[in-house]
């Protein structure tokens, strides 16, 4: 089987201020954007993490949260590290975990 692709796109961020702590509430990243994805009862957080980029350890859980840009904030206090993403997603850093937005 080959797949070929004449274009590649990358999902706009949807959220700003995005930031990461530990368990314990330390800041590691703020200020970055994110693309924030949700499904009943769980929540993808994918950031573009600036260069030299954040030392995370992979099934370890941090505190993430930020502001969506069509209104609102997202929180995760429980969010896992996935990994970093190859090639040009290089400086993507993955979490997912159980959903925590606000009511409305």
């Amino acid at each position: 089987m080959t797949v070929e692709a004449d274009v590649v796109t990358i999902p706009r961020a949807n959220a700003v201020d995005v930031h990461v702590a530990s368990e314990f509430g330390l800041l590691i990243l703020s200020g970055a954007s994110a693309v924030v994805s949700t499904i009943p009862g769980g929540i993808t957080i994918a950031i573009n993490v600036p260069p030299p980029g954040a030392d995370f350890t992979v099934g370890t859980q941090y505190r993430v949260g930020g502001h969506l840009l069509k209104g609102g904030t997202f929180s995760c206090p429980n969010a896992e590290f996935i990994g970093y993403g190859a090639g040009v997603l290089h400086n993507v850093a993955t979490f997912r975990g159980p959903t925590a937005l606000p009511p409305k």
